[in-house]
């Protein structure tokens, strides 16, 4: 996903400089090559259709049919790779709320609009631009502004919104996991001794590469060690 926060480079030249990743689809690629001022405004709300994508690949059938055991799995693989990590896993049981609303399942919450004070700044700018007025059109809209009506979504929304540069993954063996987006098809997920998280790394000749830190729901934090002397092998990093 695109991350909000990046303040480099002239807004003109906005494609030249981004590390971002950028939209594909002719509206949303057309209207922040329109407005690349406003790319911190437009791209949070085009992240709803991609973290959409990411849900439905994670979760692999409707939202709504998907069994506690998934989406708690797909929550905890979020929210590892938040700061208030502990504080997210208490908040665990909203996670369905956030989900019905993200798959457009739930509408508005509440019969009262939101104070303009608690409305996200990207909400603001798309009302207030005619030029952006295209958005207000669009699902993603629709599901930014429903997000906006529950504090506990909203919360939810903004642990994710800190998330750089990751993407989801699954393993061989069906276990959920979150890693930088460089990862590869075929690239292998290890648990090195002396380290709690797993790494993923890609093979290069009979040794290996280290792409970076992964989060595996079931094998973080050494579970994975525990009782397992089959498949301990050597391997060398290059």
């Amino acid at each position: 996903m695109a991350h909000k926060n990046e303040k480099l480079g002239d807004p003109d030249k906005y494609f030249t400089w981004t590390k971002n990743c950028q939209p594909t689809e002719p509206f949303w690629k057309s209207i922040l090559e329109m407005n690349p001022q406003h790319n911190a405004a437009i791209l949070p709300v085009w992240n709803l259709r991609v973290l959409r994508a990411f849900v439905d690949f994670a979760l692999g059938i409707d939202p709504a049919s998907a069994s506690e055991e998934t989406v708690l799995a797909l929550y905890y693989t979020l929210m590892s790779q938040c700061d208030s990590h502990e504080d997210a896993v208490r908040d665990r049981t909203e996670a369905r709320l956030w989900l019905s609303i993200l798959s457009g399942q739930q509408k508005l919450l509440g019969d009262h609009a939101v104070d303009a004070g608690q409305e996200p700044t990207a909400i603001r700018i798309v009302h207030d631009t005619s030029s952006l007025a295209g958005i207000m059109q669009t699902p993603e809209y629709t599901v930014c502004k429903s997000i906006s009506h529950s504090s506990i979504c909203r919360t939810f929304q903004d642990r994710i919104d800190r998330i750089r540069y990751k993407t989801i993954f699954y393993t061989a063996s069906g276990k959920v996991g979150i890693a930088p987006y460089a990862i590869r098809a075929e690239d292998e997920v290890v648990l090195l001794e002396g380290l709690r998280m797993p790494m993923v790394v890609r093979r290069s000749g009979f040794d290996y590469r280290l792409v970076g830190q992964a989060h595996v729901q079931g094998i973080g934090g050494g579970d994975a060690w525990l009782g397992r002397d089959a498949g301990v092998r050597e391997i060398g990093l290059v």
